[in-house]
């Protein structure tokens, strides 16, 4: 695949022994993914009204994500370069390693997530489901468009504090104060029963 454009080089480390380092070692035979059938169809694409509605982005960057420890979990963390082209319903999230070639290529429609990479395809229920498999956590990728263009997730609710630039949703915290710098934070607090999960976000465009 062709580099994407941007100012900026997008990053990859890792520091664990996970399903995420797993992810990376299997990094260096994704450098040119091929499009395979089981990517979403231009008739899956159009399925429902929402998806129409929501305008199409492009955001580019770098992505931050951190795992604390839990129970028999150990603290995991992994930054990445990404390339988003779509919008929440419909969309595609390449995944970029240290030196800017493709890792592994995640696409979405309704009902179906498909993640392409050194293994082949393999299509998933919902992009929990793929996340969990691919980041050892299953992160709320739909909202995280919606948050890095400044928003809430429209879909559900959230509690919106417009003095201090931070909102609740999903049992996270957005913060956006520096989304003026292309900067943004997502939280998630441990509990009994999940651990706790920060993600940054340091946009390109």
């Amino acid at each position: 695949m062709s580099n994407r454009k941007g100012s900026r080089q997008p990053v990859i480390r890792a520091f664990c022994l996970s399903p995420i380092a797993c992810l990376l070692i299997t990094a260096s035979g994704c450098a040119n993914l091929q499009q395979t059938t089981s990517e979403p169809t231009a008739a899956e694409a159009q399925a429902s009204d929402p998806v129409t509605s929501q305008p199409h982005v492009e955001l580019q960057g770098q992505l931050s994500i951190k795992l604390g420890a839990h129970g028999e979990q150990t603290a995991q963390g992994l930054s990445l370069g990404f390339f988003f082209s779509g919008n929440a319903q419909t969309g595609q999230l390449d995944l970029m390693t240290l030196m800017g070639s493709q890792m592994a290529q995640i696409t979405w429609v309704p009902g179906r997530s498909i993640l392409t990479d050194s293994k082949g395809s393999r299509t998933f229920a919902d992009l929990d489901a793929l996340s969990q498999e691919i980041l050892a956590e299953a992160l709320p990728l739909h909202a995280l468009v919606h948050w890095m263009q400044g928003h809430a997730d429209p879909s559900l609710p959230s509690q919106i504090d417009t003095e201090s630039g931070t909102f609740l949703q999903a049992g996270w915290q957005i913060d956006t104060r520096q989304l003026s710098q292309k900067k943004l934070q997502a939280q998630r607090p441990d509990s009994p029963t999940q651990r706790a999960v920060q993600i940054k976000v340091y946009l390109d465009r």
